[in-house]
């Protein structure tokens, strides 16, 4: 069973500056060739932070399938579709 973390509603996002929404798209498109699912081990060795692959769960992008799995969903791929850019 999916572990479900709290996320923020889209009125109580915090706008993202143009940094964290690179990051948050390099995270989301790793878990997309990763085959749509990642481990940690396989983000940090693209060498990405695990606060900023725990923000997109919280923002709704990714989904926790274990304490250090990750699944990107519908949103998530909505947001890469967007070019990554904040619409919170």
């Amino acid at each position: 069973m999916p572990l479900s973390l709290p996320c923020r509603r889209e009125s109580e996002m915090v706008k993202l500056t143009e940094t964290q929404q690179f990051e948050r798209r390099l995270i989301l498109e790793a878990i997309v060739r990763l085959g749509g699912t990642a481990r940690w081990s396989q983000l940090h060795s693209r060498g990405l932070h695990f606060m900023q692959v725990h923000a997109c769960a919280n923002r709704g992008d990714t989904e926790a399938l274990g304490p250090y799995e990750w699944r990107i969903t519908s949103a998530g791929r909505a947001a890469l579709a967007d070019g990554g850019r904040d619409n919170g």
